[in-house]
């Protein structure tokens, strides 16, 4: 049982400071990046604030930062498939959404108060509507015929890491309140599983780096 609370525990380290390997990434060949990447960039600067804040002692603090966040991601992940859809209805479909998703969770803010507890139903929420807005996404690359090399786009990456993460965090977050400090089981496959999430954006953003190096082979053997 130490063993596995010990293991936990710098699971659980590897997973905070796992968002800065993407961040750092980002940074680096930040002229590179696409508008999607650079979007994702701004996401992992305010996803690192809760991240790091969570090593914080007072919890008012933790839950602040984390119930504020939850609100940021939300808007964040939908104006990025947002600008990424071309279906009407899609488009217009995640505004609504996101705009009713907003305003509730400010609305319960200001009602029961920002510090009272960590609101684990905005994560559950957003972590479905993280999944439904990545399958859309597919949907009309499948419809529009443009799944050919879909893997050389940073999109592509990004959506993935939302379907290692985002079912997992809905079952850790939907049982949050019922889960015992002993379950060192489910809290690790969190970890692995946010962990891998950060390093498959790390993918999709040196994603950038290749996709250039490759136009620019083509464009020099044409020239040539």
């Amino acid at each position: 049982m130490q063993a596995m609370k010990s293991l936990t525990e710098i699971l659980y380290q590897v997973s905070v400071y796992s968002v800065l390997v993407p961040l750092i990434a980002g940074l680096v060949i930040f002229k590179k990046l696409d508008m999607n990447s650079r979007t994702i960039l701004l996401l992992l600067l305010f996803a690192s604030i809760p991240q790091l804040v969570s090593f914080h002692p007072v919890k008012e603090v933790r839950d602040t930062c984390f119930n504020i966040y939850n609100i940021i991601d939300a808007i964040i992940w939908g104006y990025l498939f947002f600008r990424n859809s071309k279906n009407n209805v899609i488009r217009k479909s995640i505004a609504i959404i996101i705009s009713l998703q907003v305003m509730t969770s400010v609305l319960i803010l200001i009602k029961a108060g920002i510090q009272t507890r960590f609101y684990t139903e905005f994560v559950c929420l957003s972590s479905l509507l993280q999944v439904l807005w990545v399958l859309s996404f597919f949907y009309e690359r499948y419809k529009r015929e443009e799944i050919q090399a879909l893997e050389e786009e940073p999109m592509f990456w990004f959506c993935l890491g939302i379907l290692i993460y985002a079912p997992a965090t809905y079952f850790r977050f939907a049982f949050y309140q019922s889960m015992r400090d002993t379950d060192y089981g489910l809290k690790s496959l969190h970890h692995l599983l946010n962990t891998g999430m950060y390093l498959i954006f790390t993918v999709g953003i040196l994603a950038n780096v290749i996709r250039i190096s490759k136009f620019r082979n083509v464009f020099i053997r044409n020239q040539s």
